[in-house]
């Protein structure tokens, strides 16, 4: 499959991909198209998402992953998020990472996330972050920190 393809994607195929990739609590089959738009109906936890990560990271997962030879775009794509997309805030100069940013509505309320993977070329840490009342770009900040203290020691800046 080259860069330029056209890939229609069915239902059912979004649906294994993501049961493949660990994910549990998925919407019924007739609303499965909005998995990529808005997430809308699913559900996970934290563990979850960091599992999924680590097959992203590490491109393998038991039983391997439908679609698996695109996981490495889907990596670059990641790592752009934190380059120049809303994961800027987790950036590091030093240690290069990859990640993914989001905003949920809970009941009338939200709570912002970042999930990601450094150093973005070969992982070490998996992240994951979510705050209340906070957009995603904005909690790509608090994980920054984290990521400071565990690869240079202190949540100062590493630039």
């Amino acid at each position: 499959m080259g860069p330029n393809c056209t890939c229609v994607l069915s239902s059912a195929r979004i649906l294994d991909t993501a049961r493949a990739l660990g994910l549990t609590q998925l919407p019924a089959q007739e609303d499965a198209a909005l998995l990529g738009a808005t997430g809308v109906g699913v559900r996970v936890t934290p563990r979850e998402v960091a599992e999924l990560l680590r097959a992203i990271a590490v491109g393998q997962r038991a039983g391997g992953v439908p679609g698996q030879a695109f996981l490495p775009r889907l990596r670059d794509a990641l790592a752009l998020g934190v380059q120049q997309g809303t994961a800027q805030g987790a950036a590091d100069r030093a240690v290069p990472a990859a990640g993914k940013t989001g905003t949920a509505v809970v009941g009338a309320g939200k709570v912002g996330w970042f999930a990601g993977f450094a150093p973005a070329g070969a992982p070490t840490l998996i992240v994951v972050v979510a705050r209340r009342e906070l957009r995603g770009g904005e909690v790509a900040g608090a994980a920054a920190g984290l990521l400071r203290a565990y690869f240079h020691g202190g949540p100062g800046d590493s630039a």
